[in-house]
């Protein structure tokens, strides 16, 4: 029985699938002793000249590859100190989006592919610099009679940190402490007391001190992004510039000193001059009364001659029955660091101005600096309230997760020494006491939060109680008190202590209006009605701060919702921590049909603002296949025509390859490739004749691609040449002296003929060959020689008979080369045959 004929599958191209980690699986075993090369890396730059931002690796596809590692380190040797990546730093797409919170350095990155047989090589590891460095661009600066700071918004940037001190401010100040404010808005005005900012991760007591006349005042100021949700950790536990926020901007402005002058006294009666305007550094988007922005507006008015301080009541009605926020300022403008980030856009608010004086004794117009306390979790702020929440200093470690839970702390009374005007639970505005809480379940380390008011010393721990300092707000009111341990239980609210108002009313104003205004984002890629490879999607939109914003601010991060309806009541992906203006799932989606994406801006308190217009994009799962048309038993010296099943794109002899059977790709065939009868079909024409009895299968680049991105799969078997090298056939090369004799009996009808010498030789594949020839009485012997085997055959005999097989042989895998030699007299060659 012949031996049974080798039929290996084609070498499947790479192909990702559309399921989620589902690998194009080979025919058979062929693609096993492929190894998958190691990928091609194409940005970030491999240089540290150049700072990135926004880091997004990026690399060419490999074949056959179904997902790809990502590994970042600080070491080229990726030892020690590589990064905790999102989803383990695999993905199926092409490119991997680094979150924010990588410190500033140098790190190295590669890459390996996933293929069916297992990992392949890591990629050679590139450097990129980390840093941001944006420029901030002062428009106002602080002097004497007006010391109000504006700034143009610094696209990234998403808060700011700001301080105003008696004392020289330096670069570590503004980049490592918690000290002055932090605000979202891209105006500030000193002199507005002690006001609560939830920024990040964190909650801390906007320090600013009291305007002093003929006090010298420095500034400064420095961009911050925001904190981003993502897993992402470095082992060795660098640090980046800031304890609040891990990503600064190293451009810090310190601007000149300059001499506080109060307002001359006098005794004014009435306010007026309500306004509210929007800063913008935008040259073709306007933030005006008619055309507002998102951002708080600031509050201005004209000055009262002997006022003291300003109040500021915002209410949600106009009847001013509901109050939203109360502000204390020295001076006739406030901008809120809070930034209202709860206030809605398109919601209207009512605003009013009382000028007033601080009356009696002891009184305090302006609030002292808050006492930095350790509280380790963010409170949520009150509806009208905003609470005086301490710098954060470095969070306690959390507790084990096998331990205990402790019980949250209560309070059973509140106290306040010296007593005020209606006994120890009260105060008077602008005044400054000790109180002393008593509950159960307070801890060594516990810290106070204040509705309003500024807690001024760290709180002492006794058994069940604390005790600390406390000032009481000019303007007044009821004021609670909560209890934080250092694990992070918290009390409810304490009972209230009444804070008289120590301001008497000079003028009130008449009732103003505004409001916020936020446009949606716009959407870059897909396109609405696009056609696209779910498996390497990446969903890309505008920046916030040149289309929603109007050019004003930028915000904190993005949502993107993908869903399979239009109501987006199914989500397949809600990410609502996204800080780059793209992103791209690591998983990819599955299967055909329809899905709709949308984008919303996240403000610094999570708020959502707009939404983007809603596009939808139909899912194409269906790969292209290539296969070869030319049938089995193809001449080796014929084109073979390759048919596609549809139209692709990225053809061309780089990318379409003919390769022998289990050889690499850098074994491919040498030839021209063009285009067919039709589109959908190229013809190749091999250099040299291909083996006889070889087999052959395609390979496809990666970069071949449907309209739709899908990428092409190689389908069908191997294509097995002519298994019969007949003598007239291109595949032999006779050298000079042979000739062609004709032959009844001989196989390929004619037989070769040469004297001592004269060699020939033919490629050939399969697992055992049989030559053929002539024996008669003019012939002597024959060598051949192949694959490390060497014969020779007699052919001389007293009888002419053309057409025996002379030799035969097992051959073993793989292309060889069998050569033949005269060695005596004449040598006859029929032809031979491989099974």
């Amino acid at each position: 029985m012949a031996p049974l004929r080798r039929r290996i599958s084609l070498i499947i191209t790479s192909a990702l699938a559309i399921g989620v980690g589902v690998a194009v699986v080979p025919l058979n075993s062929s693609y096993a002793g492929v190894a998958a090369p190691a990928p091609t890396l194409v940005s970030p730059a491999n240089e540290t000249d150049t700072a990135v931002k926004d880091v997004i690796l990026d690399w060419k596809p490999v074949a056959g590859a179904s997902s790809y590692e990502v590994q970042v380190s600080r070491n080229a040797a990726f030892t020690n100190n590589g990064i905790d990546l999102p989803n383990g730093g695999v993905t199926t797409a092409t490119l991997f989006e680094m979150p924010l919170g990588l410190p500033h350095t140098t790190y190295f990155w590669r890459v390996r592919a996933k293929v069916s047989n297992g990992i392949g090589a890591w990629s050679q590891p590139w450097q990129f610099l980390r840093e941001w460095e944006a420029p901030i661009s002062i428009i106002q600066t602080p002097n004497g009679t007006d010391p109000t700071l504006s700034w143009g918004p610094v696209r990234g940037a998403s808060v700011y940190h700001v301080i105003f001190d008696t004392s020289p401010v330096t670069a570590d100040d503004l980049l490592n402490t918690t000290n002055g404010c932090f605000t979202g808005n891209t105006s500030f005005t000193p002199g507005t007391g002690g006001t609560s900012v939830t920024t990040g991760s964190s909650s801390i007591q906007c320090d600013d001190p009291t305007l002093v006349d003929g006090a010298t005042f420095y500034w400064g100021i420095a961009a911050f992004d925001s904190t981003n949700d993502s897993p992402l950790d470095l082992n060795n536990g660098a640090t980046g510039c800031g304890t609040q926020l891990p990503e600064c901007d190293a451009n810090v402005v310190i601007g000149p000193s300059f001499k506080y002058l109060a307002p001359p006294s006098g005794t004014g009666t009435q306010l007026t001059g309500l306004k509210t305007s929007w800063h913008s550094n935008s040259t073709s988007n306007v933030c005006d009364a008619t055309t507002p922005c998102p951002m708080t507006p600031t509050f201005s008015w004209n000055p009262v001659p002997g006022a003291d301080v300003y109040v500021t009541d915002i209410y949600l009605d106009r009847d001013a029955t509901s109050i939203y926020r109360e502000l204390v300022s020295q001076t006739a403008r406030i901008t809120p660091p809070d930034q209202f980030q709860d206030a809605q856009p398109g919601r209207p608010y009512y605003w009013t101005v009382d000028a007033a004086t601080c009356g009696g004794p002891g009184v305090q117009c302006s609030a002292p600096a808050a006492a930095a306390q350790n509280c380790p979790v963010p409170v949520t702020t009150s509806s009208s309230n905003t609470e005086a929440r301490p710098a954060a200093a470095t969070p306690s470690p959390s507790p084990s997760p096998t331990a205990t839970p402790t019980p949250p702390p209560t309070i059973t009374a509140v106290k306040v020494s010296p007593p005020g005007p209606e006994g120890d639970q009260s105060m008077r505005g602008g005044t400054s006491g000790t109180v002393t809480i008593t509950g159960t379940g307070i801890t060594n380390g516990a810290c106070v939060i204040a509705s309003a008011g500024v807690v001024t010393s760290v709180p002492a721990v006794g058994t069940n109680s604390v005790t600390f300092g406390y000032y009481a707000p000019v303007p007044g009111g009821s004021v609670t008190f909560k209890v934080e341990n250092a694990d992070g239980q918290t009390s409810g609210p304490s009972t209230a202590i009444s804070v008289d108002s120590s301001a008497h009313s000079l003028a009130l104003s008449a009732t103003s209006s505004f409001q916020k205004q936020s446009g949606p984002i716009g959407l870059t890629s897909p396109a609405d009605g696009a056609v696209v490879n779910g498996s390497n999607l990446t969903f890309k939109w505008d920046d916030y701060i040149a289309s929603g914003s109007q050019g004003s601010y930028d915000v904190k991060n993005y949502e993107l919702q993908v869903a399979k309806d239009k109501t987006f009541s199914t989500l397949l992906l809600d990410k609502p921590n996204i800080d780059l203006t793209q992103y791209t799932s690591p998983t990819g989606f599955t299967g055909s049909g329809h899905i709709y994406w949308r984008v919303n801006a996240i403000d610094e308190s999570g708020n959502q603002l707009t939404w983007s217009a809603t596009r939808e994009v139909t899912l194409n799962a269906t790969q292209p296949t290539v296969s070869f048309a030319t049938a089995d038993g193809a001449r080796v010296a014929k084109p073979l025509t390759i048919q596609f099943s549809e139209l692709v794109k990225g053809v061309n002899r780089g990318t379409l390859k003919v390769v022998p059977e289990n050889e690499p790709i850098s074994h491919a065939i040498a030839g021209t490739l063009h285009i067919g009868a039709a589109p959908t079909q190229f013809v190749f024409t091999p250099k040299h004749p291909l083996a006889t009895g070889g087999s052959y299968a395609l390979w496809v680049s990666p970069n071949v691609v449907d309209v739709n991105g899908n990428r092409v799969l190689v389908s069908g078997a191997s294509l097995h040449m002519n298994q019969q090298g007949h003598n007239t056939s291109k595949g032999w090369h006779f050298s000079h002296g042979w000739t062609r004799n004709h032959s009844s009996g001989s196989f390929s009808g004619s037989d070769m003929e040469a004297r001592a010498g004269r060699t020939a030789s033919i490629r050939i594949e399969g697992d055992n060959v049989q030559v053929a020839g002539c024996k008669g009485p003019g012939f002597g012997s024959i060598s051949f020689s192949v694959a490390g085997i060497r014969h020779t055959v007699n052919e001389h005999q007293s009888f002419t008979r053309c057409g025996v097989y002379i030799w035969h042989t097992a051959l073993p895998a793989g292309i060889h080369t069998l050569r033949v030699r005269v060695v005596s007299r004449t040598g006859s060659l029929d032809g031979l045959a491989v099974n």
